[in-house]
C-alpha cells in the first residue's frame, strides 16, 4: 500500500508512505496528515481506501491538498482624537499561508500631506490563516499663512495686527483685507491672497496709505476780499 500526498494538480507534497503485508490476511491503515499551509480537500480519483485488508498487487491512496490561503489589509489612517479616520485603503490581498509579504506607507511625493508617526509591527510578515490587518498611522503636515498689513513702500510699518491661519497642506485658504482708521487700502488685492497652503510660511500683504486731511488758511479783509494767496 503506498499512500501519496498530493495537491489539487498532482505535485507531490510529502514522501510517499509505502507498507507492506500479507494478502487477505494483514490490515492496513493510512494516516490523513497535517501539512503546513495546505488543507486538505479529497481523495484522489480513484484512490484505494483509506483503510482495509492487503492484496495482491499495490493499492494506491491518495490524499489531496488545497493551499491554505490567507488575506492582507493594508490601512492608511491619522488620527481624530481618538477615532481613526481612513486616508487609504489598498485592497485585500490574498496569497497561501507562510507567503512572504512587504508593505509601504504612503508615498512622501504623492501623500506630502501627511506625516508618517506609527510605522506597523507587522509591517512585514507572512500571511497566515485568516485575515492580517497592517495599519500606517499619519499625522497632518500643516502650513501656515500670515496677513499683514502695512503701509505702502514701507513693507516695516505694520498698521494692524497680523492674521495667522494654518491648514492641512493642500486644502484652500482665502484672505481679505480690513478697513483700518486712519488708512486707505490701496485696492491692490495680493497676487496669494488666496490659494493652497504649502510646506512652510505664507506672507500676504496688504498694502495701505494714510488717509489724509486738507487743512486751507485764507487771509481776507473784512468784505471777503482775498488779500494773500491760500495755504493749504
Amino acid at each position: 500500500v503506498i499512500a501519496h500526498y498530493v495537491d489539487t494538480e498532482g505535485n507531490t507534497l510529502l514522501s510517499n508512505v509505502e507498507t507492506t503485508g500479507q494478502v487477505n490476511v494483514d490490515n492496513y491503515s493510512t494516516e490523513q496528515k497535517t501539512i503546513a499551509n495546505w488543507t486538505f480537500k479529497e481523495m484522489g480519483a480513484g484512490s484505494a481506501s483509506v483503510s482495509g485488508t492487503y492484496t495482491n498487487g499495490t493499492l494506491n491512496v491518495t490524499y489531496v491538498y488545497e493551499k491554505t490561503m490567507g488575506t492582507l489589509d493594508v490601512r492608511h489612517v491619522w488620527m481624530d482624537g481618538s477615532s481613526e479616520v481612513l486616508i487609504l485603503a489598498e485592497g485585500q490581498k490574498t496569497a497561501q499561508q507562510g507567503t512572504s509579504y512587504t508593505t509601504n506607507p504612503l508615498d512622501e511625493s504623492t501623500y506630502p500631506m501627511w506625516n508618517l508617526v506609527t510605522t506597523p509591527s507587522n509591517a512585514s510578515g507572512a500571511y497566515t490563516n485568516g485575515n492580517t490587518t497592517v495599519t500606517y498611522v499619519y499625522e497632518k503636515v500643516m502650513g501656515t499663512v500670515v496677513t499683514k498689513y502695512v503701509e505702502k513702500d514701507n513693507h516695516s510699518n505694520v498698521i494692524a495686527t497680523d492674521v495667522t491661519t494654518t491648514g492641512q497642506l493642500g486644502t484652500s485658504y482665502t484672505t481679505s483685507s480690513k478697513t483700518i482708521s486712519n488708512w486707505t487700502f490701496t485696492g491692490v488685492t495680493p497676487s496669494n491672497a488666496s490659494g493652497v497652503y504649502t510646506n512652510g510660511t505664507i506672507t500676504v500683504y496688504y498694502e495701505y496709505t494714510k488717509t489724509l486731511g486738507t487743512v486751507i488758511a485764507h487771509y481776507v479783509d473784512t468784505e471777503g476780499n482775498t488779500l494773500l494767496s491760500n495755504v493749504e
